[in-house]
């Protein structure tokens, strides 16, 4: 997928600066129409130029705008995407609860189709032009030398006085109505039969214009543009540059051919019968050709016969040189007018928090003097952010937080960054509404951004519980397509009212939750027909482990199975959570080994964020007959490259581990770096496999 939108994003970026390009080019036309069409179709040639290298250059020049950071010594980020809870389950059908724990399928799944049918359209297009290279190659091997005395004398001096560096072989051909020029492995000027018949001032103007051809290597040219349409077919101004040069390149020919005292009656009346014969033959019969007539531009090159300024031939190597000099570099800033470091979001700075909350004063005066210049740097903001979280600096805080939620409410890692405020110490009430109204403003602002709502849920349901919830709801009626993102959010609040229950003040994740409205969440939950939103709430309170809390999320995990015994969704939920007490003695025991050396170990949640290639595991046939279903769990590590070396079994069923293992041997992460070098990591990976009904 990741490809995918990549390719896309080269395309588009290519297409508008191309346009822009063109858009100069065409400004430099229109200055100089009162020169030669030769120094018009230098212009559009390294237009098309600039169209086949802009994809590459775009790639490979360094960007124009830099943006300088000191970001001290944690360089360790990963990429910059939304967390994600777990692995997604791998699913058999499609079919859904209004509460359901399977992932919804992603819209953008078309995305990826993109570069697909690129390269068949692509394909077909190039098979077509090489078809008619062929065609051309078939058309010179059939044609019948000229060998006549006079004719071959004539065309040797037009040549040397063409300035020509090759010497083209001439040739007569049935197949053709008009004389063309081409180039195969040798150069050739094909005359029509007719030739013979022809006046020697018609001969000798038709052998000068071809001439011209070859001495400008139209030819040559027009391949190349025809190969950009096939390579650029959904941008209209490879076609425009085919068209064009065509054009021009036959009216700077018709300049040599005025040039060498043709009279304009006499030139413009040979255009007009090779016009004629165009029509009765139905066509030229060769496409990928420089032809001395084109029907559809007939009309005004002959009007352009009659005004021909043959003072506009003088200067023009000085012209092209001095537009040379101007449009290589706008090509140039054309293609490297970028930024070097888009921050449409921050980077994931989770692994190293506690390096961040150890930053020396220097550290955070330079990061600090780094928003003075580039107020908009969002990983700067950060790692302020959850430095004074860390050090409990409320004040700074509060302020680094109040910007993000006034200038970007919708960056997707503020939940984890503004819970980074240590759990040990309150925040005060002045600073906690402050932040609360800011959220709801934004709210009020962007309400159509389920981003915003969820943002703004993560912080007002500590606080306000209801409110949290009905941000949610609103959120994901807004965003149906993924569910998901929002279930485990809602399931948090409703499993947190019964912890409070349980244990009151016992604040789970920062909650503060009255009596009364842990007894009314309370009460939605047991007088609920939601089998979704039971399994959800107590697989929830199952993952925390707190007795007897964990018994309360089993039961209700029951419950959900009593309510819709005959879907099989929700026994793989029990089962999942009758498995917690191994998960979290594993993961006690991993948290309490030492990291292998050379290692550091990161959570799983932030891993998945980082991965960039991701293979599903394909359900096996004899677990799939069996009914069987359950969670692999491994334990992986990961190498600078970014691909999984080393695989290690924590549980799962033997049916289903071999499937989980191979799909995890293809994932590919963006490797963990640590001042600017990378360095391999370790970190945990859940795959569900879910039979659905």
């Amino acid at each position: 997928m990741n490809a995918s939108w990549a390719f896309i994003a080269i395309a588009i970026a290519t297409v508008l600066r191309s346009s822009i390009l063109a858009a100069l080019c065409g400004l430099a036309v229109w200055l100089l129409r009162s020169r030669t069409a030769a120094l018009r179709f230098l212009l559009w040639r390294w237009m098309l130029i600039a169209l086949l290298a802009l994809p590459v250059l775009i790639r490979v020049t360094p960007p124009i705008l830099k943006t300088s950071r000191a970001v001290s010594q944690l360089e360790t980020t990963l990429l910059p995407r939304p967390l994600a809870a777990r692995a997604a389950p791998l699913n058999v059908d499609k079919d859904r609860t209004s509460f359901s724990s399977e992932p919804a399928k992603n819209s953008a799944e078309w995305i990826s189709v993109v570069p697909a049918l690129y390269l068949l359209i692509t394909l077909v297009l190039l098979v077509r032009f090489g078809y008619n290279l062929r065609r051309l190659r078939q058309i010179a091997a059939g044609s019948q030398f000229i060998p006549d005395a006079q004719f071959r004398e004539l065309a040797h001096a037009i040549w040397l006085e063409s300035g020509a560096f090759l010497k083209p072989r001439l040739a007569s051909s049935n197949e053709i109505s008009v004389p063309v020029t081409f180039d195969t492995e040798d150069v050739w000027i094909l005359l029509p039969p007719s030739w013979r018949k022809w006046e020697d001032a018609k001969l000798r103007a038709v052998l000068t214009h071809e001439m011209a051809h070859i001495e400008r290597g139209d030819s040559g040219t027009l391949h190349l543009a025809s190969f950009a349409t096939c390579l650029f077919w959904f941008h209209p101004l490879s076609w425009f540059l085919r068209r064009r040069l065509s054009v021009l390149a036959e009216e700077a020919c018709d300049e040599v051919v005025m040039a060498s005292a043709t009279s304009p009656e006499q030139y413009a009346n040979l255009l007009i019968d090779f016009a004629a014969d165009v029509k009765r033959w139905h066509g030229r019969l060769i496409a990928e050709a420089a032809g001395v007539v084109r029907g559809s531009s007939l009309q005004r090159r002959i009007e352009k016969l009659f005004f021909v300024n043959q003072n506009a031939q003088r200067g023009r190597k000085m012209f092209a040189a001095l537009a040379m000099l101007i449009f290589a570099p706008a090509l140039y800033l054309t293609a490297a007018a970028r930024s070097d470091e888009p921050q449409s979001q921050p980077k994931m700075i989770w692994p190293l928090w506690e390096q961040i909350a150890g930053l020396s004063e220097a550290d955070v005066a330079a990061l600090e003097a780094t928003l003075q210049t580039h107020p908009e740097d969002l990983d700067t903001r950060m790692e302020l952010l959850v430095y004074f979280g860390q050090n409990a600096q409320e004040l700074p805080f509060t302020s680094q937080l109040l910007w993000f939620i006034q200038h970007h409410p919708d960056v997707s890692t503020l939940p984890m960054a503004q819970g980074m405020f240590r759990f040990s110490v309150q925040m005060s009430e002045s600073s906690a509404e402050e932040i609360k109204t800011a959220w709801e403003d934004a709210v009020a602002k962007h309400t159509g951004s389920p981003a915003v709502l969820l943002n703004a849920a993560s912080f007002l349901e500590r606080t306000d519980p209801e409110r949290g919830l009905q941000l949610l709801r609103e959120a994901q009626a807004l965003d149906p397509v993924i569910p998901n993102r929002y279930e485990s959010e809602i399931a948090t609040i409703y499993a947190a009212a019964e912890f409070e229950a349980i244990r009151p003040r016992g604040r789970l994740n920062s909650f503060r939750m009255s009596a009364e409205t842990s007894a009314h969440l309370r009460a939605q939950v047991e007088s609920s027909g939601d089998p979704a939103l039971l399994a959800a709430v107590g697989r929830t309170l199952a993952r925390w482990g707190y007795p007897p809390a964990d018994q309360l999320g089993l039961a209700l995990i029951r419950q959900a199975i009593a309510l819709d015994p005959g879907n099989a969704k929700w026994p793989a939920v029990l089962e999942d959570a009758l498995a917690e007490p191994e998960r979290r003695a594993a993961f006690e025991r991993l948290r309490s080994e030492p990291p292998k050396p050379g290692l550091v170990r990161i959570g799983s949640a932030i891993a998945e964020a980082s991965l960039i290639g991701k293979v599903d595991p394909i359900y096996p046939p004899v677990a799939l007959a069996a009914r069987i279903q359950g969670t692999v769990e491994f334990t992986v590590t990961v190498g600078t490259d970014g691909k999984v070396e080393n695989i290690e079994l924590i549980r799962g069923h033997p049916l289903l581990v071999k499937a989980a293992k191979a799909a995890v041997l293809k994932w590919v992460y963006h490797a963990a770096t640590q001042d600017g070098k990378a360095i391999p990591f370790e970190t945990q990976v859940i795959i569900p496999f879910r039979l659905t009904e």
